[in-house]
């Protein structure tokens, strides 16, 4: 990792667009240092977004991608030094901004290496995240134009930041490995591996209960105290506590992990009171026996998912229980199994030709994927990528 990443204790953020003569600037409100995005990417263009006092500031600059304009064609960032094995957190935002006077947003797709993340077309400011296992010791985020026809290019891809943070090991162990990685969906500052908890929007059936005491952290997740000292209960009792929303369904695969943070935290409860109840999802049962969260502890529970059209997911009090079932937080995720690379050596070589004639063509990234560069053939040879021809 970066010198200006080690310094924030593996904290690494990027201000696209930033200036190579700009200096870098500490965020006032999380005190993190932003640096410019020059020494990790050498194309592309800067530009303000016409709003000069938007909030924060790293959406008042970005990097827009002109050049090359055919469908599939890429320009990444490359964060290097990396430690193979570890655990990351990497979030990237995108506010438009109107930066270029058109008023028409552009449409473009995100990779994280091979690994496609998110399709691009909104006009609010946007973030999403990804966790992985670093599996080579660096990183390349890609912005892959989309062509629709001959008449609509798609747009120049943009991007407002880039955050990099480094996990503990073993958070996340039962989800995040070699073969698979992590895209949030939705999850509910104070956090210090960056994570960014939102409010679940307001229910009518739903009122909140708090704490000021402490809640101590469970050691694969370490949801912060802050985030676990507030929670939702329905109304009386014998309700149910239902979390519906829908999402995008447009993915390579629909299996996705849910993981529900819980904690008692009404500690003046009498000794004749009970919470106690049943945890379900898409209408199966999730918890057996029944759930009874621990005082001022965070525990979880997590499964997998497979979504249909909409999250559902209800928690229900038994007929022993006294007090309503509560929900403190909850995080969900898209899983995606991490794509072969293109062979080592064939990478090796064809990059040796590029260097060796000064091969100016958009040959960013892997080879074959998620397109093969420009005059480029690929195949599988016994489920290995290999380039085929030239």
């Amino acid at each position: 990792m970066s010198k200006s990443a080690k310094t924030q204790n593996c904290f690494l953020y990027i201000d696209c667009g930033l200036g190579a003569n700009s200096s870098s600037y500490v965020d006032t409100v999380t005190n993190l240092t932003f640096v410019s995005d020059e020494q990790f990417i050498n194309t592309g263009k800067t530009a303000q977004i016409l709003d000069k006092t938007a909030q924060p500031k790293e959406y008042q600059t970005l990097r827009y991608f002109p050049e090359p304009r055919h469908n599939g064609s890429r320009n990444c960032y490359t964060i290097r030094s990396l430690t193979v094995g570890s655990k990351y957190l990497i979030r990237a935002t995108f506010f438009y901004g109107n930066y270029d006077n058109k008023n028409k947003l552009p449409t473009f797709s995100v990779y994280i290496g091979l690994n496609y993340w998110l399709f691009k077309n909104e006009s609010t400011p946007s973030n999403t995240e990804y966790i992985f296992e670093a599996t080579a010791d660096y990183l390349q985020v890609c912005l892959v134009r989309v062509v629709f026809n001959d008449e609509d290019d798609g747009g120049d891809p943009f991007i407002s930041s880039l955050h990099l943070r480094r996990l503990k090991k073993g958070m996340y162990d039962p989800f995040v490995s070699s073969e698979q990685s992590l895209f949030s969906e939705w999850r509910y500052p104070d956090d210090k591996y960056d994570r960014w908890w939102t409010s679940y929007p307001d229910e009518a059936a739903w009122t909140e209960i708090s704490t000021n005491s402490p809640v101590a952290p469970d050691p694969v997740f370490e949801t912060p105290s802050l985030v676990m000292q507030t929670a939702a209960t329905p109304l009386t009792a014998k309700q149910p506590l239902i979390m519906e929303w829908t999402t995008n369904v447009n993915y390579y695969d629909n299996t996705h992990c849910v993981i529900l943070h819980f904690a008692e935290i009404q500690d003046n409860t009498s000794k004749t009171d009970r919470r106690e109840f049943n945890i379900s999802a898409g209408g199966s049962l999730s918890s057996n026996p029944p759930y009874a969260p621990p005082l001022l502890s965070s525990q979880n529970i997590y499964f997998n998912y497979t979504l249909v059209n909409a999250y559902n997911i209800t928690l229900e009090a038994t007929s022993n229980s006294t007090l309503p079932p509560l929900q403190n937080a909850i995080e969900l995720y898209r899983i995606t199994p991490v794509p072969t690379p293109t062979y080592a050596q064939d990478v090796i070589a064809i990059n040796s030709i590029k260097d060796e004639h000064s091969i100016n063509l958009g040959w960013i990234g892997d080879p074959c994927s998620p397109y093969p560069w420009p005059e480029i053939a690929c195949g599988n040879d016994f489920d290995i990528t290999r380039i085929t021809k030239m």
